[in-house]
């Protein structure tokens, strides 16, 4: 179950006052006879998902009963620290993304004449260039592929800024401390 999952049970058990059937024995059962009405998932636009079930069938005493359970399951949008959260991971996911995708194509000596690798090269060297100069070596060069050693430093550095951020979030979260 979702963290902001709201789930909403209602059950409605009803008797009619009816004759049980020519030659119905209840038995040893208590729901001898049993048939169920409807049974179905049915997502509705807001976000809500619905089932309901409703049975008929006859009690130990031969009255005739209709056992009807719905069940109203909604996702309201995320609010506060956890839309904050997802912005972050949306953030981080597209940076970790673009520097992975440079060193893939370097690896592979992608063309700079095409303009999507160059956008990929112009965008990631925004988040790569802080790096550019730490290690001695910034670049692994065999025959025509390049392994980008700053961009796999960037990408484990954004990585660790990351998780740094959501630790430094959970040091705020409201909520109870376990107490063992």
């Amino acid at each position: 179950m979702e963290p902001n999952q709201v789930i909403t049970e209602q059950e409605e058990v009803t008797q009619t006052p009816s004759a049980a059937p020519v030659g119905y024995n209840p038995g040893p059962s208590v729901e001898a006879s049993r048939t169920v009405v409807n049974s179905a998932y049915n997502p509705t636009p807001a976000g809500r998902e619905t089932s309901r079930t409703v049975e008929q069938g006859y009690d130990s005493s031969g009255q005739q009963t209709t056992r009807t359970a719905s069940r109203y399951v909604s996702r309201p949008r995320p609010q506060g620290e956890e839309l904050v959260r997802r912005i972050i991971i949306l953030v981080a996911g597209l940076i970790q993304l673009v520097i992975t995708a440079r060193i893939i194509l370097l690896l592979l000596d992608a063309k700079t004449t095409s303009s999507l690798v160059d956008a990929v090269y112009n965008v990631s060297n925004i988040f790569v260039t802080p790096f550019n100069g730490i290690l001695q070596a910034d670049a692994v060069k065999s025959a025509s592929s390049t392994l980008d050693v700053s961009a796999v430093l960037a990408l484990v550095c954004w990585t660790i800024l990351e998780m740094v951020i959501f630790w430094g979030m959970n040091i705020f979260r409201r909520g109870q401390a376990n107490i063992a």
